[in-house]
């Protein structure tokens, strides 16, 4: 399953990483990165499994799992060299 992720503002500054609510993705921080904490900041931003750019699963029972959507959370972190 491929998660959509981006990266905006600072790449060596601190990082934040962005989640969004169920039914959006990561358009919904659109004027977070596109404001003055990219000045500072590192964001990263990504769509839930389902959501925006990110594969669509058919298994109902894969979108009651909150475990799964703290793994993809770790994925992006891990792929971001996002320390925990």
């Amino acid at each position: 399953m491929n998660i959509s992720a981006q990266e905006w503002g600072k790449p060596d500054g601190p990082a934040i990483v962005f989640i969004h609510g169920f039914m959006q993705s990561h358009l919904s921080w659109s004027k977070q990165v596109n404001s003055p904490l990219a000045n500072d900041f590192r964001m990263i931003t990504y769509d839930f499994r389902g959501h925006g750019n990110s594969d669509k699963i058919m298994d109902p029972a894969l979108y009651n799992n909150g475990e799964k959507f703290a793994d993809e959370l770790n994925a992006v972190m891990d792929a971001a060299g996002i320390v925990e």
